[in-house]
């Protein structure tokens, strides 16, 4: 059964992404509480998009009995593709111009020569989805999808199995947190597993978990995320947005995963009040949410004077309009890279 709301759903987390790269761009200083508790609240966006996945894996690949080599290969042709066509060129330019794109390059080798200074980086980079600060995403979530028949057996498991399997795997991603830089795709397939086997039993359990916050009992969600944002924005003053850090060193409790939980299932349960709504543009923002997760870091890296012409110097509006001026001219980007290309575009960026 399709389902509209996790359409609105798609288009409401390419946002939050959005906002939370553009947030950085904008001047802020985080000095003060208000700015960290909105850097928090907009922070683990990816936590969203794990959780759509999960939960649209069950409700749609796994109900269809999708063959696995049939998804694995839809998912190299659809997410592996655009990534290697957009980051081969990016990462040329990194290597070649480095003045114009600066940008740390921490698998370089100054002195060794031709493969340190260049090949090995190359190469890294693209094992680990640092072309950009968002590509990290690529590499874990194709790892993510190669473990899809260890979900089956989950979602074949007893349902007590499978709520400890989730209690078990999110104790550990709040110990071993989100990697340094995002730039080990295994911590990042540890951290976020949990995240999506949480999808795939929301999926599983969707009714009960409709009832169970029906109401203004959906609200409590909403408010124990803002407590959790606001405080870490408190007393966690040293941690801006997520918790990152080498994955076997102490670091404390991350919360932040906490919170992105209690987003995703508010979200879950308040927009599938509005299913029966048809938005145009929140349906286009949807359809094209993966090519603007491609194409808006290139724009923030590349033309950030185009995307934030609009600012003025005020670190809240700026912030804003350099987010919808993104998210804009993003979606026009992808739109008219669909009219150039209609029968390779998504192979190209995705959509």
């Amino acid at each position: 059964m399709y389902l509209n709301s996790f359409n609105h759903f798609r288009a409401l987390a390419i946002a939050v992404i959005v906002a939370s790269h553009t947030i950085w761009t904008c001047g802020w200083q985080f000095d003060s509480v208000a700015e960290r508790f909105a850097l928090n609240l907009v922070s683990g966006g990816s936590t969203l998009f794990v959780f759509i996945s999960g939960f649209l894996y069950h409700h749609i690949f796994y109900r269809r009995s999708t063959p696995y080599a049939q998804f694995m290969r839809d998912k190299l042709r659809n997410v592996l593709t655009p990534y290697l066509v957009l980051s081969i060129p990016t990462l040329w330019i990194f290597l070649m111009f480095p003045r114009w794109a600066v940008r740390a390059p921490i698998f370089a080798d100054p002195d060794g020569g031709l493969i340190g200074t260049y090949l090995v980086p190359f190469l890294m980079d693209l094992l680990t989805g640092y072309t950009t600060h968002a590509y990290w995403y690529i590499p874990f979530v194709l790892l993510l999808f190669g473990l899809s028949p260890v979900f089956d057996r989950v979602i074949r498991a007893p349902a007590g199995v499978r709520w400890a399997l989730f209690a078990g795997g999110l104790a550990i991603s709040m110990l071993i947190h989100r990697p340094v830089e995002n730039i080990n795709p295994l911590q990042s397939l540890v951290y976020f597993s949990p995240v999506y086997v949480f999808g795939i039993l929301c999926s599983i359990h969707r009714e009960r978990v409709y009832r169970m916050f029906k109401g203004s009992r959906v609200y409590g969600l909403l408010i124990a995320a803002l407590g959790l944002a606001l405080g870490r924005a408190v007393w966690m003053p040293q941690v801006l947005g997520n918790f990152h850090k080498p994955a076997f060193a102490y670091g404390g409790i991350d919360t932040m995963i906490l919170q992105g939980l209690a987003l995703c299932v508010f979200f879950m349960v308040w927009l599938a009040r509005y299913e029966s709504r048809q938005w145009r543009a929140v349906h286009l923002l949807a359809s094209g949410s993966f090519a603007i997760y491609f194409i808006h870091p290139l724009l923030l890296v590349f033309a950030g004077p185009l995307v934030h012409i609009a600012n003025v110097g005020h670190a809240g509006y700026d912030w804003m309009m350099t987010t919808a001026l993104t998210l804009v001219l993003s979606f026009a980007i992808a739109r008219g890279v669909q009219a150039a290309w209609p029968t390779g575009s998504r192979r190209l960026i995705g959509w």
